[in-house]
């Protein structure tokens, strides 16, 4: 038996292989600078920094040349919007100029309208004050009371004149013949002049509070100064002189070397406070004032509270009950032989 014959076996091929096997994928290198893009490269042409440079100074001078352009036509524009709003303003203001002009001739016809009435009116007071007197003219100053073997004490008042208050006061003090002291607010005596002549015309005594009531301790040295003038110059103003000496808001840095180197007048406090300012009762007012009078004492009240001008008549009565008799500041310091001076403190002025 003849043995078969047997191919040869073949290699596989590569063709034969498994095409689902891939190459590995292969990294491709980054373009080198000169290839990637830039807006102001020129094809074949290289650019240097400082002509990048250029061209960006370049585009901010255009962009600010047309700024300032778009700037000066705006401006244009709004001048001449301006412009024709003040054309209409002033042709607005004209017409209101004459309305102005025709009502001003109406007010200056019932103006001479109205003179001439009160100048009739101003004939017939004429004639009848050549028959009567006259409500000036019956008003008498408050006489000097008599102190003999009297105790002596001295009214005052501060922060008036205040109109219908003060008014009241001056009625209760000229029915029981009593001469006080006011110490007078500037911008008070400024508003209410009239008070502040009929407070002296019927005897009675003024002196200076300060031009606004403000606190010493609040003032320099030339405050105090420039205040003391300015009082000065309102008591001339409306009464024709000056005064004798004031009283410190609130009593503060009487004391103290600037008030005593700048005020200029003496200083007139206090020994008996009524506290009206606090309580605002007249029978309240009225104790306070009494129980602590003594013979030479100052006492304080305040010409703005309609409770202390009722408990003024009850206490005249009951001080005059205890025998005293009522004197200015300066009557008193006077009857108990004191000189007052520039830059001293006063409270009281008690028997030598």
């Amino acid at each position: 038996m003849s043995k078969k014959h047997k191919k040869p076996q073949s290699k596989p091929s590569n063709a034969h292989k498994d095409k689902s096997e891939k190459k590995p994928l292969e990294l491709k290198k980054a373009p080198k600078s000169k290839d990637r893009y830039d807006p102001w490269r020129v094809e074949g042409a290289k650019t240097s920094k400082w002509e990048s440079l250029v061209l960006t100074v370049l585009l901010v001078a255009m962009f600010a040349g047309a700024y300032a352009l778009g700037w000066t036509l705006g401006g244009a524009l709004r001048r001449q919007i301006e412009h024709r709003n003040e054309a209409e303003g002033s042709e607005q203001f004209g017409q209101a100029e004459d309305q102005n002009s025709k009502e001003d001739e109406s007010d200056a016809e019932e103006a001479k309208e109205e003179e001439g009435e009160a100048e009739a009116e101003l004939s017939a007071k004429e004639e009848k004050s050549s028959e009567q007197p006259s409500e000036a003219e019956k008003s008498q100053a408050i006489s000097p009371p008599d102190i003999t073997g009297k105790k002596l004490i001295a009214l005052t008042f501060d922060d008036g004149p205040s109109g219908a208050v003060t008014d009241q006061l001056l009625n209760h003090l000229r029915d029981k013949q009593v001469r006080a002291t006011f110490f007078v607010l500037g911008y008070m005596a400024e508003r209410t002049p009239s008070q502040l002549q009929r407070e002296v015309s019927e005897g009675h005594e003024v002196g200076s509070h300060s031009a606004n009531h403000t606190a010493f301790s609040r003032m320099t040295g030339a405050d105090l100064a420039n205040d003391t003038a300015r009082m000065n110059q309102i008591f001339m103003n409306i009464l024709g002189h000056n005064t004798p000496f004031m009283r410190p808001p609130y009593g503060d840095s009487a004391y103290s070397e600037k008030a005593r180197l700048n005020v200029g007048q003496p200083m007139i406090l206090w020994t008996v406070d009524t506290l009206d300012w606090k309580y605002r009762n007249a029978e309240v007012v009225r104790q306070n004032a009494v129980k602590d009078a003594f013979d030479g004492a100052i006492i304080l009240f305040h010409d703005v509270y309609q409770s202390t001008a009722d408990a003024i008549p009850l206490i005249i009565d009951d001080l005059r009950a205890q025998g005293y008799e009522f004197l200015t500041v300066s009557e008193l310091a006077k009857a108990r032989g004191v000189t007052m001076q520039n830059g001293v403190v006063y409270g009281s002025f008690r028997p030598r």
